[in-house]
């Protein structure tokens, strides 16, 4: 029975996976774009796009609006953007420059049905630290989002040194891969109407480091008009990984240790050297491991500033975008998976040089604190104790904070919180990715195991194939898949 059912699944894919005119995109001009016909996994029929080019870019510089040709093919992912394989723990590179595509995923509809606006928008701006991912490694398709009438894209951005490098006096600027998902959004305004879906209805959502940029978005003048709606999982720009105070400092460092004297030179190089290169400076806060190509302010006399003022000062200073928030995150996070430090040693980026003094009052305060919770029951030892302090520091508190700054800056659209606690099998995180890395096995999702449920699980043939041993697991993707899509199409959950 498993055989045959497995067949009978891999077969309705291949027949379905076909390039017709049922997903044949019209765009001015008469031009035509042809994407994949194929079915969700209970077999409504839906049309995916993959690869579609939303921008061009030359290194180190800003991105351009790509136009649509006739004749455009997307029955084929692009090229992830370089990046390191981190997954695999291997001194290898994956990607090209040639990277800025986003995969669109959507209903069939029929345009000239009176009444027709187009569908709710959701784009998913993925995680990785700045440093790694891509539009579909964190997703395996969004099958019940699509079967609940919402269009679902996913976009690349640049990553690591090509992506937030900032040098001023090579007239590097940085934030490019932020740029690039303000690239993908304008695009997306300008033509998403052209697969079905309604410009005026966007939900901008992150994860992890995705969600620390789709803050930078709320606050960002030039991305005002660009989405309605946004939702973070996991993840704020008051979290000290999503932000560099000291980037010349640590470009010049990288410069040294690399041999690079002109911006000459950083052309010259190829893009696997510049990444292998950066891969060793590094840092740790609390536990977590942090590079310095991150986000990072950018000088008001520059042509075309992203932002001007860290993080901090601008959500004390500025108001946010005001529109409805969905806020997640999960009962772990990394509570589980802390293996890298035991103290707290990153020195460098905080708002200012901390002396040693400083330091070693803090030091000071957190051992006391540890004896007084070990006396009191609270923690086991030290590491537990940095654990926790490491959740908070890195993910808990910077997200809290956030609202509460929109809060008080008279934030009057709805705020909607999740935890996701659930523990199943659909967590690609607990069951795969940092799988080696747990220290206990304690029950509760950990960080990313959520988006499991809202996109299609990473197991989802296996899920099929033997459903009787995912019943919990797949009552759970629908609830989750439910939340989302009722947030996106109407703005509550």
């Amino acid at each position: 029975m498993f055989g045959l059912v497995c067949s009978a699944w891999f077969v309705l894919s291949v027949l379905a996976g076909s390039t017709t005119s049922h997903c044949t995109v019209t765009f001015p001009e008469n031009k035509k774009g042809v994407g994949i016909y194929n079915v969700t996994f209970n077999n409504v029929h839906y049309c995916e796009y993959l690869g579609v080019r939303y921008a061009t870019s030359a290194r180190f510089r800003d991105p351009v609006l790509y136009k649509p040709k006739n004749h455009e093919q997307y029955n084929r992912e692009g090229s992830i953007c370089p990046q390191m394989n981190e997954l695999s723990y291997a001194d290898a590179i994956n990607g090209d420059e040639d990277c800025l595509f986003l995969n669109i995923y959507g209903p069939q509809y029929d345009s000239k049905k009176a009444g027709f606006g187009g569908f709710p928008v959701l784009v998913f701006i993925h995680g990785g630290s700045f440093q790694l991912g891509s539009a579909s490694f964190e997703f395996s398709g969004a099958d019940l989002l699509v079967e609940k009438e919402t269009i679902v894209i996913s976009v690349n951005y640049r990553l690591n040194v090509l992506g937030f490098l900032h040098y001023p006096p090579y007239n590097i600027t940085g934030n490019y891969g932020l740029k690039d998902q303000q690239a993908a959004m304008m695009w997306i305004n300008q033509y998403v109407k052209f697969f079905g879906g309604d410009p005026n209805r966007v939900t901008l959502m992150g994860q992890s480091a995705g969600a620390a940029a789709v803050s930078y978005h709320l606050y960002s003048d030039r991305s005002r008009g660009l989405f309605q709606q946004a939702a973070l999982l996991s993840g704020s720009f008051l979290a000290p990984w999503a932000y560099t105070y000291r980037p010349e400092y640590f470009a010049e460092q990288y410069f040294k240790a690399t041999g690079i004297t002109s911006l000459q030179q950083l052309y010259d190089r190829n893009a696997s050297d510049l990444i292998m290169l950066n891969d060793w400076i590094g840092s740790y806060y609390f536990s977590r491991f942090i590079t310095w190509t991150l986000p990072t302010s950018e000088a008001d006399d520059d042509p075309n500033p992203f932002f001007t003022a860290s993080p901090q000062e601008m959500s004390i200073r500025k108001r946010a975008l005001d529109v409805p928030l969905l806020v997640g995150k999960t009962l772990l996070e990394y509570e589980t998976a802390m293996l890298y430090h035991s103290t707290p040693t990153q020195r460098i980026n905080v708002p200012n040089r901390w002396s040693q003094k400083v330091w070693d009052k803090l030091i000071s305060y957190i051992d006391v604190n540890v004896q007084q919770f070990k006396e009191k029951g609270l923690i086991a030892n030290q590491r537990e104790f940095t654990i926790k302090a490491s959740n908070n520091f890195n993910l808990n508190f910077p997200l809290e904070h956030s609202i509460d700054q929109l809060v008080a800056k008279g934030h009057t659209a709805p705020i909607f919180l999740y935890r996701f606690d659930f523990d199943g099998k659909f967590g690609m995180y607990k069951n795969d990715v940092i799988k080696s890395q747990l220290i206990d096995t304690r029950y509760g999702a950990v960080h990313g195991d959520d988006l499991g449920y809202i996109f299609n699980p990473y197991i989802l043939r296996e899920a099929l194939n033997r459903k009787k041993n995912y019943q919990k697991e797949w009552k759970v993707h629908d609830r989750m898949s439910e939340v989302v899509a009722n947030f996106v199409k109407f703005g509550f959950i």
